[in-house]
């Protein structure tokens, strides 16, 4: 409703001029020309920011060009792993943070070039001077590595400057390893050719015996002269002790003694050895002899209390082949193998 009096617009007067229109078309453009030269100015702040933090990263990566190691062995790049470490002089001092670069699992290049099954790699490090006994987090060397992952090539090339005695913070060597992946059924064919190489560099001497276990009267009874005589087949191996040798059971099936040993017994070597002991109330063997020692527990360690063992040799001549080299032999075939370690391990 118009109010009497008021003098109403023209036409002309309500429309807006076309000066006026590009007047303000014109400060808006310029507002908004404004408004992208910020942003230009803010992406070119970002921009600058991103380089200054990528040059930095390149000026302090060549400094610190161990992680590029570790990376290498890790993804089985042998001439990568190679060019990086020629690039560095041949000193121990520049090599070693290379070398013993580790992760957050204490592992260094050689391990997890072991884990991973990179042989070339390997076969690199071992040639710099990587430490072969390195240990991550879990007490396991590149040893106990590949023979976890069942790496049996590597474990050949390893054996040359490692010694299969050491132990990992479970007590385990890495033929412990071999046969815990066994049992447990886990990559059997590979950990059957890892163990089958380090029993041979381990391995003292074998032969049939018989092994006197407990049965369910000699248990409830308490009574050792209730004990059976299970046929076994014995074989002594070096565990890197100058005082202790591992003596393992096997049973034998079909003509074949088993992978891993039914039971183990860590006899120390200083202990004499009693001969034709008869304990038996009940089939009592001619050929036998009593031993001092502690029975290995399956998985971990040498457990156990020291106790007599009682064995039996099948005939005459692996009676004397037994007690000679229980009574004799074993303590020159340690040292001669201790002292093959001590060398391997300078």
């Amino acid at each position: 409703m118009v109010v009497p009096g008021t003098i109403l617009p023209s036409d002309d007067e309500v429309l807006c001029k076309p000066r006026d229109v590009q007047a303000a078309s014109l400060s808006a453009l310029q507002r908004a020309m404004s408004a992208m030269k910020e942003v230009k100015r803010a992406v070119n702040v970002v921009n600058e920011a991103k380089s200054c933090a990528f040059a930095a990263f390149r000026s302090i990566s060549p400094a610190l060009p161990a992680n590029r190691v570790w990376a290498a062995a890790n993804g089985g790049d042998d001439l990568l792993l190679l060019q990086y470490l020629a690039s560095v002089p041949h000193d121990p001092a520049e090599q070693r943070p290379l070398l013993e670069y580790t992760n957050r699992q204490g592992q260094t290049p050689l391990i997890i070039a072991c884990t991973m099954g990179h042989l070339r790699c390997l076969q690199v490090l071992l040639l710099y001077g990587a430490n072969a006994y390195a240990q991550d987090a879990q007490g396991h060397t590149g040893l106990h590595h590949a023979c976890i992952k069942g790496h049996y090539d590597l474990v050949q090339v390893l054996l040359t400057v490692h010694d299969p005695a050491l132990r990992n913070r479970e007590g385990m060597t890495a033929m412990d390893v071999c046969r815990r992946n066994i049992d447990g059924h886990r990559r059997v064919i590979n950990s059957a050719k890892c163990l089958e190489i380090i029993e041979q560099r381990c391995k003292l001497f074998e032969g049939w015996i018989y092994e006197s276990v407990n049965n369910l009267a000699s248990s409830a009874l308490r009574l050792r002269s209730l004990q059976s005589w299970v046929r076994r087949y014995g074989v002594v191996f070096s565990i890197g002790s100058p005082d202790y040798v591992e003596v393992a059971f096997f049973d034998v099936v079909d003509g074949l003694r088993t992978l891993t040993p039914r039971s183990t017994i860590l006899f120390r070597i200083h202990d004499p050895v009693m001969l034709n002991t008869q304990r038996k109330m009940f089939n009592p063997k001619p050929f036998n002899f009593t031993i001092t020692g502690s029975r290995k527990m399956p998985g971990v360690g040498y457990l156990g209390r020291p106790d007599l063992f009682e064995l039996a040799a099948f005939n005459e001549l692996e009676y004397e082949r037994w007690t000679t080299f229980m009574c004799l032999s074993v303590v020159s075939f340690l040292i001669t193998s201790v002292s093959m370690t001590q060398k391997d391990s300078v």
